[in-house]
């Protein structure tokens, strides 16, 4: 990966080439206690890994979900139809609310972990099921550009892709979109093309300019679960310079 560095409005502009054609990064700051667990290690090796919350409302909300979702299980029925069905009936658990929020999350402390994004929504740590970048839209934001309101990114997700690089002090995180499938008859041709500005990239962008705070999930191996992989929430993260492809 090679970066160029230049002036640009009073401001450093790194521009960066990535491993794939089309993918566009943008680099945050981020804690030192907050760094990659060494070796992506299971939850079940090591004590470091807490799936239990210190705030009785979010263990509740919880505890409560993975009962309803036992139950989907038995019935073969995916996860995101459970959910669905348990923020229909169980609403008033829901503490952080069904949209998406910017900063911290009430009653989720750094390091604690979840075992689906599912469960991240619950929680509201991140409240897009596929998405890697969740946003607030311009007419629920509160920034501003030249008087403007803009969308602005509340939290991503490390979802360990080769364009993603984490260095535990500096996340070089790819955005969304680029890579996607061409049907011809009954052969499927995996494309890659230039990322749109638009959505969570364009969020990720404004936020990145602004310099506003980012909450960072990181997403972890483990044989031991049903999905392979679980996610750890690691605060917030203060937003930095964008690299873009050129």
């Amino acid at each position: 990966m090679t970066r160029v560095g230049a002036a640009k409005n009073g401001k450093k502009l790194l521009l960066s080439r990535s491993h794939s054609k089309g993918k566009s990064l943008l680099q945050f700051a981020s804690k030192s206690q907050d760094k990659p667990r060494d070796g992506m290690q299971s939850r079940r090796r090591g004590p470091s890994y807490n799936f239990q919350s210190e705030n009785a409302n979010v263990q509740k909300l919880l505890d409560q979900f993975d009962t309803f979702r036992e139950k989907y299980r038995q019935k073969k029925k995916i996860e995101s139809v459970a959910l669905k069905d348990f923020c229909i009936l169980f609403q008033p658990l829901l503490c952080n609310g069904v949209k998406s929020i910017d900063g911290d999350i009430p009653g989720v402390k750094n390091g604690q972990c979840f075992n689906s994004r599912v469960e991240l929504y619950l929680v509201a740590a991140h409240h897009r099921l596929e998405s890697g970048i969740d946003y607030l839209p311009a007419i629920r934001s509160p920034a501003m550009i030249d008087g403007e309101f803009v969308s602005i990114a509340v939290s991503v997700v490390l979802s360990g892709e080769k364009d993603d690089i984490d260095e535990g002090d500096t996340i070089h995180y790819c955005g969304e979109g680029g890579v996607g499938r061409r049907v011809d008859g009954v052969r499927s041709t995996e494309i890659t093309e230039d990322q749109k500005l638009v959505g969570g990239n364009l969020a990720l962008k404004n936020s990145a300019e602004l310099g506003r705070s980012v909450r960072v999930v990181r997403k972890h191996k483990d044989s031991f679960l049903r999905s392979k992989f679980f996610y750890s929430y690691d605060g917030t993260q203060n937003g930095g310079e964008v690299l873009e492809t050129p």
